[in-house]
């Protein structure tokens, strides 16, 4: 093999370990909806807070995963839900391609994950006036919850 072919190999093998921290970032933006429309949300994560008000378009930083959000409005039970991240389809290069490496700088920088594109958070009312209109809401929730 020639010392171009030899130099040229080389360079493309050192190059695959961080592809996917090269292809992608480590930031989403989650569009984050409540029913009722309007709540008070409350994100925690790994050197990450934030207050918002949903509806709203959120950055989010990969390495914050998991992030607890705590929503809250009036007549309504405080909800919990936990935000994490998935593999976005960069880090299999590095898991097919790159080895261990690059799979372990992409994981440490959060890069080759994402959070969902849209997450949805069902608050409970407190109280209902009547039994049949309780299991009318959450009849009425898990038909919208079957349609999605």
């Amino acid at each position: 093999m020639s010392y171009a072919r030899q130099l040229l190999l080389l360079s493309m093998v050192c190059l695959l370990p961080a592809c996917a921290s090269m292809m992608s970032d480590n930031k989403s933006v989650t569009y984050l909806e409540t029913t009722p429309e309007v709540a008070k949300c409350e994100l925690h994560g790994q050197d990450f807070k934030r207050v918002v008000t949903t509806p709203n378009s959120i950055p989010l930083p990969s390495e914050a995963a998991p992030i607890t959000v705590a929503c809250t409005a009036p007549g309504y039970k405080r909800t919990t839900a936990t935000l994490d991240t998935k593999h976005d389809g960069w880090i299999w290069g590095n898991i097919l391609l790159g080895g261990g490496i690059g799979l372990i700088v992409d994981a440490a920088k959060g890069s080759g994950f994402k959070f969902p594109p849209k997450y949805s958070i069902i608050l409970e009312p407190e109280q209902f006036a009547t039994l049949d209109e309780r299991d009318a809401w959450f009849d009425r929730i898990k038909a919208d919850i079957d349609k999605k």
